[in-house]
């Protein structure tokens, strides 16, 4: 049944895949071009473990609404939840389909994402674009502002990142930029301004040598330019990718999935392969926008919490001084706490990736569910928080636990597997 002769020797295996890994950005293109399932009819893909219409919360349906009036399935809001009531719409975690999706992780057919390989084991990963800050769709607001955007993001920016990219022979080498910005500062989850940077610093001289229209040219540069965290999706991606290649190795009790959906809280370990172990979600801690306080905030929700399940989020904080304030987690000697608490629950440190602010340390490597289980200790993870309602957005960031027993479930589960006695 094995081909380790340990747990331990097989987490070794699984962690050795996630170091020797070799994540690209290929291109921008339609979703429907890439996952097969979004041509199947109506199909949205959402984020976290599976999860029906009706209980989804407010801004996850807000979202879904969203992307109907996007995809012209319904011309109003309140056609749109007709619709959506009636069950005329296949809902698929994004997971389930390679992807991943930040927040309500909405993704449907003609929105454009982008295409991460691992080289290292040949699989692929997607993820929708960063919209920006303020109404977005990932956050549960549908206005017309917010479904303008997305089809410029579909007509004009994912063309032209398109053209830029299909110039690199090679791609874009992920683990370059992942290892530049983290030596300024970015964690990846809540901070991806340096990252965003340097993704502008390699593609603008492309997208000025282009031959497209100047208008659109100066859009997309300025876009890029404004949008501090558009890296994180393409990190997202980054991220999934590497973790499906180490997962190929369907042994050990390494997490290779974290995510939620507003209802639940979900996981997977690679001994136990595609299956979700999941308990009730917690709803995020931290700072507030003025005006918002607790009593607004929204279940957490999202798949960017494969960035923890990478080492880098949350796992990282102490890479990232200048965010801790703004998750809530106090200063310079509560992140270093953090991250120096997250190396009880994991099995090594990644050498690819090192912490000037950690005295150069690697980041976190290899989440061992069984260490989560034995010390209490759940990962720290880095999070926006989304009002309640659809339609407002975003309204403070913070950090955000996994409930523990997501783990025990998955530990019984493998053990099970294992014939030992639970």
């Amino acid at each position: 049944m094995t081909n380790y002769q340990t747990i331990d020797a097989a987490n070794r295996a699984v962690a050795d895949k996630i170091v020797a890994s070799a994540p690209f950005l290929l291109d921008v293109v339609p979703a429907k071009s890439v996952i097969a399932e979004l041509n199947e009819g109506k199909v949205l893909l959402h984020a976290g473990p599976p999860i029906k219409w009706e209980n989804m919360t407010s801004p996850m349906q807000g979202s879904c609404v969203g992307a109907a009036l996007f995809e012209e399935w319904a011309d109003n809001e309140n056609d749109a939840r007709a619709m959506l009531d009636r069950g005329d719409v296949t809902f698929m975690p994004c997971h389930h389909v390679d992807a991943v999706g930040p927040m309500g992780g909405i993704t449907s057919a003609n929105m454009p994402v982008v295409v991460v390989e691992n080289r290292t084991d040949g699989n692929r990963a997607y993820c929708t674009m960063n919209e920006g800050i303020g109404a977005v769709l990932r956050f549960g607001a549908y206005s017309e502002e917010v479904v303008n955007r997305l089809r410029w993001m579909r007509d004009v920016l994912g063309p032209v990142l398109s053209k830029a990219l299909q110039t690199l022979e090679e791609g874009m080498n992920l683990n370059v930029i992942v290892a530049k910005a983290i030596a300024m500062g970015d964690e990846f989850h809540q901070r991806n301004i340096a990252a965003s940077l340097v993704f502008l610093k390699e593609v603008s001289p492309i997208i000025v040598s282009l031959d497209i229209d100047e208008k659109e040219r100066q859009e997309v540069i300025k876009f890029l330019a404004d949008t501090d965290q558009f890296f994180l999706n393409i990190m997202m991606a980054s991220a999934k990718a590497v973790m499906d290649g180490a997962r190929m190795i369907q042994e050990g009790t390494i997490v290779t999935a974290m995510c939620r959906n507003g209802e639940n809280f979900g996981i997977r370990i690679s001994g136990m392969g595609d299956e979700w172990f999941t308990a009730p979600v917690n709803t995020p801690q931290g700072l507030y926008f003025t005006g918002y306080s607790g009593e607004d905030a929204n279940p957490d929700i999202g798949d960017s919490a494969i960035t923890e399940t990478f080492g880098v989020g949350g796992m990282a904080m102490i890479a990232a001084p200048a965010v801790t304030r703004f998750v809530g987690t106090g200063g310079f000697g509560d992140a270093l706490k953090t991250s120096n608490e997250m190396l009880e629950i994991v099995i090594d440190q990644n050498p690819n990736f090192t912490v000037p602010t950690w005295d150069f340390q690697g980041i976190c490597l290899g989440i061992d569910a069984r260490k989560v289980v034995e010390t209490g200790i759940t990962p720290v993870i880095n999070t926006g928080i989304a009002h309640k309602k659809a339609g407002i957005g975003q309204i403070g960031a913070g950090t955000v636990n996994p409930p523990v027993a997501c783990f025990e479930k998955a530990i019984t589960a493998y053990a099970k597997k294992l014939g030992l006695t639970v």
